[in-house]
């Protein structure tokens, strides 16, 4: 789980530059622990290049080497090493992404990026409450999502002003609904995503809840709208794509926006799950 929030923050940081396409964590994170090859891999993701590496931790400091392989190839576009204390975690992640974008600069006639991924606690236990608690919620039974509550719940015990924590929390609370009351959801679902958006306004998982929350609870269908829509903004969010198709165009009787909504998810994202219903 470690390595995978790692690997997460990486490609959501090389999401945001132009003109790399990225496909999204449930695909990308689709192969662990397969025997497939960087080739086979590439074929079904639809990509170029595949990403890979390792990490290793030795007391406080983190070690992480990274490859960029060509798929047609299989050589090397580009490899690394880098060391960081955990403490420094995201500096880290900000230099192996920004390394690896110079690596296609030329290539794909990019400017040098600044940096990629701003650090967001400097509090280790609280970021890997986080990424715990964000692996198990992936997985959307009933009792991974009350799992994955509870980590996020210690995240931001850890650090209370851990924006990204808060709005997790509040999309995890928020998806409770579909097997606890909404009256029960309602307040604690609230209170996440408030204290989320009062950190960061432009949180992308506080206002897929906030917005879930405006359309379940009190039928405000323009709220939700103007919210989910700026959730989707916020950053490459699938998860809020695929609520904002399924739960809002859908029961709006939206069928085609729904459609196209859900095929952009699934071009993003080709093996997650959820949208296929």
């Amino acid at each position: 789980w470690f390595a995978e929030g790692i690997a997460e923050e990486l490609l959501l940081a090389l999401s945001k530059v132009e003109p790399l396409s990225v496909v999204a964590r449930t695909s990308s994170f689709a192969f662990k622990d397969t025997d497939k090859t960087v080739a086979e891999i590439a074929d079904i993701l639809n990509v170029q290049a595949v990403l890979e590496g390792s990490v290793r931790r030795s007391g406080k400091l983190v070690r992480v080497t990274a490859q960029l392989i060509d798929a047609d190839s299989g050589y090397h576009i580009w490899s690394g090493s880098y060391e960081h204390e955990q403490t420094d975690i995201f500096a880290l992640q900000d230099q192996l992404a920004r390394s690896v974008v110079h690596a296609l600069r030329i290539q794909l006639g990019m400017s040098d990026s600044g940096v990629l991924v701003a650090e967001q606690t400097r509090q280790p236990e609280a970021y890997n409450a986080l990424i715990r608690g964000r692996t198990l919620l992936n997985f959307g039974s009933p009792q991974n999502v009350n799992q994955s509550i509870s980590f996020f719940e210690k995240a931001v015990a850890a650090d209370p002003g851990y924006a990204l924590a808060w709005g997790y929390l509040a999309w995890a609370r928020s998806s409770a609904v579909l097997f606890k009351a909404s009256s029960e959801v309602s307040q604690p679902t609230t209170e996440a995503y408030q204290r989320a958006l009062e950190l960061d306004p432009d949180q992308g998982e506080a206002l897929a809840a906030k917005a879930w929350m405006a359309q379940l609870m009190y039928w405000d269908w323009q709220t939700a709208y103007e919210l989910y829509r700026q959730a989707m903004e916020s950053r490459e969010n699938t998860t809020a794509m695929i609520a904002y198709g399924m739960y809002f165009l859908g029961a709006i009787d939206k069928l085609n926006d729904a459609i196209s909504v859900l095929k952009l998810a699934e071009k993003r994202d080709p093996l997650n799950p959820a949208y296929k219903a």
